[in-house]
């Protein structure tokens, strides 16, 4: 905000690193923008200007935050004993950040592997699995979950064709 002692009306100027982003009212001096910018510091420097040739500036700095990335997919909660199982994970980031990805588990069967593709063969047991999306400015989203692989039942044969055998049982 600026004043002129002697009432004379201010125009407002803007000089800028983060131009491509920022903007001033040059009626009433309000800066504005949405940065698509990466994270970090942003030089500013506004200038208020009278109409009889008296000016002032101030300078200062912007910090543009990281905004993190969020996982938007869920894993596998349950997997039949000896099938593959294969969870390709999705994330997204808002600053459009390139993503690497990192995973644990108890389950040795499973393996994080090209970037966000988790995937191995079924062993019986629960296991708890994390699964990390990471932008390279520190944000990170974490994805937790557990998976409960189950025994296959081997199948029932039905009687062979043609076996008319009749079984007779007491219950007593």
């Amino acid at each position: 905000e600026g004043t002129v002692p002697d009432s004379d009306t201010l125009e407002w100027e803007l000089s800028t690193n983060a131009s491509a982003w920022l903007s001033i009212n040059s009626g009433t001096g309000l800066l504005s923008g949405t940065s698509s910018a990466l994270p970090g510091w942003y030089w500013v420097q506004v200038w208020g200007n009278d109409s009889y040739g008296g000016s002032d500036t101030d300078t200062f700095n912007i910090y543009v935050l990281n905004q993190g990335p969020t996982i938007t997919s869920s894993g596998n909660t349950t997997q039949a004993n000896n099938t593959y199982m294969a969870y390709d994970a999705t994330a997204t980031d808002p600053d459009g950040d390139a993503l690497t990805w990192e995973f644990a588990s108890n389950a040795t069967w499973l393996a994080l592997e090209s970037n966000s593709w988790v995937n191995g063969t079924a062993e019986v047991g629960i296991f708890w699995c994390k699964l990390w999306a990471n932008d390279s400015y520190g944000g990170t989203d974490l994805e937790e979950w557990q998976v409960t692989v189950t025994a296959s039942e081997p199948p029932i044969d039905p009687p062979p064709a043609g076996d008319d055998t009749v079984v007779n049982y007491k219950i007593s």
